[in-house]
């Protein structure tokens, strides 16, 4: 048993090491539009519901607990997004609206 959980902690390591060595630091953010890392506040159209996202890339995507968004390269409609712009996000759930009320 003890021999498993060693081998999950070094492995945990290695995936974190791994983050940080393609980590980028992001020193000149722009919070008039969303981009790559930007925590975003949306209203969810129709219904009109305040949540809160992060943007990511689809590779980062398994790094991040909470809510985010993942950005494809297909999907690039927020690169030039900014606050009170709708935007349109396909998920495997479905479409989904979206009303761009805060950059943070």
């Amino acid at each position: 048993m003890a021999l498993k959980e060693l081998a999950a902690i070094e492995t945990r390591i290695s995936t974190i090491e791994c983050m940080l060595q393609q980590a980028e630091i992001i020193e000149d953010r722009d919070y008039q539009i969303v981009e790559i890392g930007s925590t975003i506040a949306v209203k969810v159209l129709p219904k009109g519901d305040i949540e809160t996202y992060t943007i990511v890339e689809q590779k980062k995507q398994m790094h991040f607990k909470g809510k985010f968004l993942i950005i494809h390269q297909s999907q690039q409609v927020y690169s030039s997004a900014s606050v009170g712009d709708e935007v349109t996000v396909d998920t495997p759930a479905g479409t989904n609206f979206f009303t761009i009320k805060e950059i943070m």
